[in-house]
């Protein structure tokens, strides 16, 4: 599907030519009319003019596009003929030099070459292109696609005529042949000219004195409707179109996996839904003798140096291999669509769903808190305020890998949102809703159903308790009625989902609080992680403390931009070597001082403060989520480690808490109109380099995970060349 739409997009350019020769000839007249209108003293609305600067905007994007990002396309103009070498297969004393193929004698200028490649067990090459001119001998290495037939054209610029050409790579590439001085053909973007546009079109509305007025009120003066139709369109379109993009991310991934063999870890829950229907709680995978003799089995450099078979990320107690991930998403999902469908549900799939609803629910529970306790905010705040919160979320990052690991940080998002929402919503002015309560509560016990670690988001429930307790009636018969209803519509739901999973732990581990995390077959023995001494855990909390809050991104000129900082951890024959004094997961992860937003919590001091009156319970709150936050870290720290789907437990708890901080900060000022829109511009750029650097990350997340093609397309896009 996604080749597909690239061979498209890259076809059809001479129709590309004759709609933007028409195009331009169209804004021409039309810039033209506007001068004499404007000349006769009659001036245009600010909507009028505005769609004439985004159609200058598109004329001058089509031309960069054809000048400037197709600079290759004229290098021609400067070439001496184009003569095209057939390749003779290379010796064995030339394979030996890395030698692919040579051009010797050529004593002519190069602007460009074509190399004609055969694919055979590989979808992209690596070269290395040795010339010597006038100047030297200067080194170009290039990557040739399968997929990208216009990535054989290689752009040159030397220094006076080029006399030897050499052709060398480590790997068995078959060069057909090779063209000098060819015509490169243009390389139309539609993506690259549509961002330009609108990148160009705002800036000529922020700069044009007829619309700067009218965007100024749209950005700082706009207020909120409560129920504003065309507010609603557009808030919710935006959400819509971040569900779109966890999809693209979610299927481009599934494109990956479906070109590379996916281990057990990667499928554990479509053998856990088998084992349920066939009756079984272990999974239908045998151990191998040599793990059932082993008497470390838990021990990964005791099974490397036997060199033992096991199946990776699985559980594995008395001779028999479980699942220990959240039983909760199965159950829900994946047991229902096979059980209609006969077919398995695709992890991607899976991983989709969750994010897509986690989403809505985190769009309306922005929405919730800003009509109850931020009446105040601009429509605009408002807007980027759910656009922060819902990608700073990761749901698009969880959609980016899409492995059971990403299932269970989705299905844990999910269900603690919904809970939030649900409990928030219990309690409005002194009017209570039991049955919210009774659903919140279930939503947040099948959160520790996918994660047990999410049991200290129940730690929530108290502070709503407290405020519901507040506005129940005066009477004591009346009031003891009510505390009986609270108390079963939480304790009943929270029973009706810990009393199964104590007998799903029971029957497979004999004990009713063991997961099954201990017997996990990875990089470490999980059990024996707890024996550290104290000055251990002290500096396993510190370096996962310091991981998740300062440790920096990778950021570059060159697409994506930014990138994390990735520790593959490679193996060797005693286990893993981590450089570190202790064990700890320590993968990729990225430090939350990288979102910009987040500063705002060094303001949460006064943010406390300004929450007064009927608003103490979103004051509350606020502190709760911080507090829940740290302590999901230190426990993570403690039993797990540094992961970034880890960081995907509580990084919208921090962010929703930032983004409070920050409109009361505003508020605090809001009749001072030169400082309320001074905070608003900084509150504006804090988000709007938030959303572009977790946007980039979700583009590439673990670049490994990523579907070739894809990538080279947004390379190219974001690429001058």
């Amino acid at each position: 599907m996604i080749a597909s739409f690239l061979a498209v997009m890259g076809t059809g350019v001479a129709f590309i030519y004759g709609m933007a020769a028409m195009f331009a000839l169209y804004c021409l007249g039309k810039l033209v009319f506007l001068r004499t209108r404007r000349a006769t003293g009659r001036e245009m609305s600010p909507r009028v003019t505005g769609a004439y600067i985004f159609l200058s905007s598109m004329l001058i994007a089509f031309v960069a596009e054809i000048t400037w990002f197709n600079y290759p396309h004229y290098l021609r103009l400067w070439a001496g003929e184009s003569t095209t070498f057939i390749v003779k297969e290379a010796t064995e004393a030339e394979r030996a030099n890395r030698l692919k193929a040579e051009l010797l004698n050529l004593n002519r200028d190069i602007t460009a070459l074509h190399i004609e490649v055969l694919f055979e067990n590989a979808d992209e090459h690596a070269l290395r292109i040795v010339y010597k001119d006038e100047e030297s001998t200067r080194v170009r290495d290039v990557k040739i696609f399968k997929f990208s037939p216009h990535s054989g054209y290689i752009p040159m610029v030397t220094h006076g005529p080029v006399s030897e050409l050499y052709f060398m790579s480590e790997e068995d590439i078959r060069i057909q042949s090779i063209t000098v001085n060819p015509v490169i053909p243009m390389k139309i973007l539609s993506l690259r000219m549509v961002l330009l546009s609108l990148l160009l079109g705002l800036f000529g509305l922020a700069l044009h004195r007829s619309t700067r007025p009218a965007l100024s009120a749209f950005l700082f003066d706009t207020p909120l409707e409560e129920h504003g139709r065309k507010q609603g369109i557009v808030y919710w379109g935006m959400v819509f179109f971040v569900i779109l993009f966890c999809l693209f991310t979610a299927y481009t991934t599934h494109l990956f996996h479906q070109e590379n063999e996916e281990r057990l870890d990667h499928k554990i829950y479509h053998s856990l839904t088998d084992a349920f229907l066939e009756g079984r709680l272990s999974l239908d995978k045998e151990a191998t003798p040599e793990l059932l003799n082993n008497s470390r089995p838990y021990d990964p450099a005791e099974r490397m140096q036997r060199d033992t078979f096991y199946a990776w990320d699985a559980a594995y107690y008395d001779g028999k291999y479980y699942c220990y991930f959240g039983v909760v998403p199965v159950l829900l999902m994946f047991l229902p669509f096979k059980w209609m469908t006969g077919q398995h549900l695709p992890t991607f799939m899976g991983v989709f769903v969750f994010s897509a609803l986690s989403c809505v629910l985190l769009a309306l529970l922005w929405r919730e808190i800003v009509q109850r306790f931020m009446r105040r905010m601009p429509f605009f705040l408002y807007l980027l305020g759910a656009l922060t919160l819902v990608l700073c979320a990761g749901v698009a990052l969880l959609c980016r890998r899409a492995l059971t690991y990403e299932v269970v940080v989705a299905a844990t998002m999910m269900f603690s949102t919904l809970g939030f929402l649900l409990l928030l919503k219990s309690c409005r002015d002194s009017s209570i809703s039991y049955g919210k309560i009774f659903w919140g509560a279930l939503a947040l016990a099948l959160a520790v159903g996918c994660r047990p670690t999410a049991v200290f988001l129940s730690l929530l429930v108290p502070v709503f308790l407290w405020r519901i307790i507040k506005v129940l009636p005066d009477g004591r018969t009346e009031k003891m009625k009510g505390l009986g209803k609270v108390a079963l519509c939480v304790f009943i739901p929270y029973a009706a989902v810990a009393l199964p999973l104590m007998w799903y732990n029971a029957a497979r581990f004999g004990s009713v609080v063991d997961f099954g995390a201990d017997y996990q077959l990875t990089m470490a023995n999980i059990g024996a992680l707890s024996l550290i001494d104290p000055m251990g855990k002290l500096l396993k909390v510190l370096t996962a403390f310091h991981a998740y809050f300062f440790n920096p991104l990778d950021f570059s000129a060159h697409f994506p931009f930014v990138s994390l900082n990735i520790d593959y951890m490679p193996p060797h024959e005693y286990g893993y070597d981590l450089g570190l004094p202790f064990y700890m997961h320590n993968t990729a992860v990225f430090g939350m001082v990288n979102f910009p937003v987040l500063w705002c919590l060094l303001n949460i001091r006064r943010g406390y403060c300004a929450i007064r009156g009927n608003n103490s319970v979103l004051r509350h709150l606020l502190m709760t989520l911080l507090g829940v936050g740290l302590l999901q870290i230190l426990v993570l720290a403690l039993y797990a480690g540094v992961s970034v789907r880890y960081a995907l437990d509580f990084m919208w708890m921090f962010t929703l808490a930032a983004l409070v901080c920050a409109y009361f900060t505003y508020e605090a000022n809001f009749d001072n109109n030169a400082h309320r829109r001074f905070i608003l511009k900084t509150i504006y750029l804090l988000c709007l380099a938030s959303i572009a650097i977790e946007f980039f990350l979700s583009l590439t997340g673990q670049s490994h995970f990523i579907y070739r093609p894809l990538f080279h397309y947004l390379q190219t896009v974001f690429s001058i060349w």
